[in-house]
């Protein structure tokens, strides 16, 4: 259990790294693809919906921390994500790349989507409906792009490390 939390941890850290550095260098429009949802998106699809809420609770807190802003907004909009992948997990049927390009660019445009709608209720002044649109497609497709290296291999590390998911207690 212990090597598996500081592999997934490893992971989210390297994962926020080449979010907010390596692609922020590489932006389409001002726009990074969401890599810390895509590690989310794979621990939901690897371990299903609990152990995908408490992984994107985690991920988001730390985006959260980086980032500046509300703190929990993250938090909760990628718990939300993380349940939402894992319970959706038994009904996608296909190859596990369509998969992972398909959930992972709408996974990671509904985040954005539902950050900037949750933003916007809390600091209105903060964001427009049009920016946010553009953001959350822009996001998505740039995500879609970069979800078959990310998603697999957070899946590969999920289901390697102790055989153990997220939220087990033993």
């Amino acid at each position: 259990m212990i090597a598996r939390a500081a592999a997934l941890g490893l992971l989210l850290v390297v994962a926020a790294l080449l979010e907010t550095v390596v692609f922020a260098e590489i932006a389409v429009a001002g726009y990074v693809p969401a890599v810390v949802v895509l590690t989310v998106v794979g621990v939901a699809l690897a371990d299903g919906p609990e152990p995908g809420g408490i992984y994107g609770f985690v991920a988001g807190l730390l985006m959260d921390l980086l980032g500046g802003g509300l703190v929990g907004l993250s938090a909760l909009v990628m718990l939300t994500t993380g349940f939402a992948v894992g319970a959706a997990r038994p009904y996608l049927t296909g190859p596990p790349l369509g998969i992972h390009v398909v959930v992972g660019g709408l996974a990671a445009a509904s985040a954005t989507l539902a950050y900037g709608v949750l933003l916007f209720l809390l600091e209105p002044a903060e964001i427009t409906w049009s920016a946010l649109g553009q953001g959350s497609a822009i996001t998505g497709l740039y995500s879609a792009a970069v979800a078959p290296f990310a998603v697999r291999a957070t899946i590969m590390l999920a289901r390697s490390v102790e055989g153990q998911t997220v939220g087990s207690s033993s």
